[in-house]
């Protein structure tokens, strides 16, 4: 569940001197597949991400040259196939970056940006943040996130840990609705009342093991809808 509650981490870089140059956002988020309005989830709700989709220039085709997490950020941040840099294998403990490698925020240093990251593991060693010197985001000015908000018909909150403690109030409506969206997305589409008893089945193996998302996942691998699902 916390896999599901958390996820974002960005790595950012802010310009140094020249007004006319923009500043750099990256944003990673690990784990949600295209699970966002802009890409037509009808289930979660990211307005932000959709007006930012809006905006911009939105994918529609893309292709990650490694599997898993680690493999793909070394080749984000060198513009390199992971085979020809070595870094293939998922975390692997870190692998020195060949000399005549320049990452993504190193040339941007160059460049004469400054340059900071919060997130680690990118399977790969060399990368050079703030050359120009200056305090890191992390011990300089903080921003203030607004986590408020209210559960569709129920009850508002106004952080985090009042989120989090709806939900733990909450339990079985939770469990409720992540078991009709998790049968929705495995089936590839729109949860129906023939669904009923499966969704039933899995909320009953998931509550035994204090629901475990494990629980639910293996409940629903081993049903025979998922079985006889049509690829």
């Amino acid at each position: 569940m916390k896999r599901l509650l958390s996820g974002l981490t960005l790595l950012c870089a802010c310009t140094a001197s020249a007004a006319d140059r923009p500043n750099i956002l990256y944003i990673a988020l690990e784990d949600i597949t295209p699970m966002m309005g802009c890409y037509g989830d009808t289930y979660a709700k990211t307005p932000n991400f959709d007006q930012l989709a809006a905006e911009s220039v939105r994918y529609t085709h893309a292709y990650s040259v490694g599997p898993v997490c680690s493999v793909s950020r070394s080749s984000i941040v060198t513009g390199m196939y992971p085979t020809t840099i070595g870094t293939m294998h998922h975390r692997s403990g870190g692998v020195q970056a060949p000399e005549f490698l320049k990452f993504i925020p190193n040339l941007m240093g160059e460049a004469g940006y400054y340059t900071t990251n919060q997130k680690g593991d990118f399977n790969i060693v060399g990368m050079v943040y703030d050359k120009q010197g200056k305090k890191n985001w992390r011990n300089g000015k903080s921003w203030e996130i607004d986590a408020s908000g209210a559960f569709h018909k129920g009850p508002a909150f106004s952080n985090y840990f009042e989120q989090r403690d709806r939900v733990a109030e909450r339990e079985p409506d939770f469990a409720r609705g992540f078991t009709e969206a998790l049968i929705a997305y495995a089936l590839g589409r729109p949860f129906a009342f023939t669904d009923e008893d499966l969704a039933k089945e899995i909320l009953t193996v998931a509550k035994s093991k204090e629901h475990s998302v494990s629980e639910f996942v293996q409940a629903l691998v081993l049903s025979e809808a998922f079985k006889w699902k049509k690829g």
